[in-house]
């Protein structure tokens, strides 16, 4: 998706080999926060500062809430992310998260943490790759 999105010609074979091996370099996943099929983050069910809290938060500050584990205990911060906002329209919110897939090379399973940001969910954590 991202090389289609980058890529001007569709026949330029070596512009797509050097926009795949340009995000290949990187694990993408995405995250969704829904309640009741429908986006956690909306204006109309919590009290504007609130929201405005929220919004600030995970369209600005999430690499202070995300990161990823290895079984080897070594961490991995959050490379990059991107807040896709819907404006309530959508059934949940969502971020692209971007990790360095060489930080991530020796281990044989990973772990996305996401701490407490302000949802009242508490941590979380997501087991993601099992490799043998």
């Amino acid at each position: 998706m991202l090389v289609a999105q980058e890529l001007t010609n569709a026949t330029d074979t070596a512009g797509i080999s050097s926009l795949r091996a340009k995000y290949n370099k990187y694990y993408y996943f995405v995250l969704s926060l829904s309640k009741n099929q429908r986006e956690a983050i909306q204006a109309s069910t919590m009290p504007q500062a609130q929201f405005s809290e929220l919004l600030q938060t995970i369209s600005f500050r999430m690499g202070a809430y995300v990161n990823m584990t290895t079984n080897a205990r070594d961490t991995i911060p959050l490379a990059d992310y991107v807040y896709n906002r819907t404006f309530g329209m959508g059934s949940s919110n969502d971020l692209l998260l971007v990790f360095n897939k060489e930080q991530a090379k020796s281990a044989n399973w990973l772990q996305i943490n996401l701490a407490e940001f302000g949802l009242g969910v508490g941590r979380q954590a997501c087991d993601l790759i099992a490799r043998n």
